[in-house]
């Protein structure tokens, strides 16, 4: 169940290659991991990037959504014992 769930989200992930977010998948990330309460799952999330936060500008400035990682989505994720790994392209 939690495979195809991941599955699921993998298929739904796209790429324009015009910007860089780091803060939208971790927030999904999060929404995903919240349906799983098993201790024996390790929660992982990878970042692939070209290294540079350059979001959309309808969703916010770089600070503004760099904050809200820093403060809220990370945290959120260690908490609820997920690990993040970043890999720059």
């Amino acid at each position: 169940e939690n495979i195809a769930k991941i599955d699921q989200s993998l298929d739904a992930l796209s790429y324009n290659g015009t910007h860089t977010d780091f803060e939208a998948p971790v927030r999904q990330a999060f929404d995903l991991f919240l349906g799983i309460n098993s201790t024996a799952t390790k929660k992982v999330v990878v970042l692939l990037s070209d290294g540079k936060f350059d979001p959309h500008p309808s969703r916010g400035t770089p600070e503004e959504l760099r904050a809200k990682l820093l403060e809220f989505n990370l945290p959120l994720l260690s908490r609820n014992g997920a690990r993040v790994f970043t890999v720059s392209l």
